[in-house]
């Protein structure tokens, strides 16, 4: 009987073993990041973005068109070029400035902007920020 008790429990720990080699790997997934398709807009739509918007912390954000392209700056900081993500969303080719543009029921414009801020002695720090008024 002992052996039998013995038998069904070695028999038990060895099926066991490999359930639980499975589920002790830990794994981590990383999200990759998305191959965004520039949206194209005609040079006259950009023209409705084109202006001077004040942030929350007291920047202003210029988004300014050269040619074809629009461009955004914040305060003194240098100039990115920006391109069309979605709908009234723009993010610059190096990844520092993202704007969201949003416009309410009223009329108001509203909005987040997103950017690197490298002109802090600590070094490049990332901002986030709504519009204070246009």
């Amino acid at each position: 009987m002992k052996k039998l008790l013995l038998v069904c429990g070695m028999g038990l720990f060895a099926l066991s073993i490999p359930a639980q080699s499975q589920t002790s790997v830990d794994t981590v997934m990383v999200p990759a990041q998305k191959d965004i398709k520039p949206l194209t807009l005609w040079p006259d739509d950009l023209l409705e973005y084109i202006g001077d918007y004040q942030l929350a912390n007291g920047k202003t954000l210029y988004l300014t068109k050269q040619g074809s392209k629009l461009f955004g700056q914040i305060g003194q900081l240098p100039k990115h070029e920006l391109f069309s993500t979605g709908l009234r969303k723009f993010d610059a080719k190096d990844g520092k400035l993202s704007v969201h543009i949003k416009y309410t029921w009223d009329g108001q414009i509203t909005g987040k902007v997103a950017y690197i801020d490298s002109s802090r002695s600590t070094g490049a720090v990332p901002v986030f920020v709504e519009f204070a008024s246009r």
